[in-house]
């Protein structure tokens, strides 16, 4: 498998939720259960561990974009953060924005997706070279 064409053209799964806006504006989001995730801030780790996600398979990012037609789907994936390289904070007040504390970790992510439309699984783990988890504060949050 090569890299992306720009203009999607040998693309052939795009597994997403749909644009069903959130109040703030946000799309391709879903809620999930506090179960699925596990994390020791201090110790630098976390885990997210969803597994038989409903959701639809649009076939291109311009045709989730468009609300185009899709089919029923079913994702899994585990994603693991782990290797602390760098621990900080970060906060500016122009932005209302602060991250504090945060750890810049690796991470390793396997995932799997099926429609209709055929299957998609990860090969192997995919490894991450840049993650970060951290405590976020931000808009009416942000205290500066």
């Amino acid at each position: 498998m090569g890299p992306a064409a720009p203009d999607f053209s040998n693309q052939i799964h795009d597994f997403d939720p749909g644009i069903t806006p959130f109040p703030n504006g946000l799309f391709w989001v879903v809620t999930l259960s506090p179960s699925n995730v596990a994390f020791n801030l201090g110790g630098g780790s976390a885990s997210l561990r969803v597994s038989g996600q409903s959701i639809r398979d649009f076939g291109s990012i311009p045709n989730a974009l468009a609300n185009g037609p899709s089919v029923p789907a079913v994702v899994s994936y585990d994603v693991e953060w782990s290797g602390i390289t760098q621990r900080g904070t970060f906060s500016s007040s122009a932005q209302h924005f602060a991250l504090a504390p945060f750890i810049r970790t690796g991470a390793t992510v396997n995932w799997t997706g099926s429609s209709s439309k055929g299957s998609f699984t990860s090969t192997a783990v995919t490894k991450v070279n840049f993650a970060q988890l951290a405590h976020e504060t931000n808009g009416v949050f942000f205290s500066g």
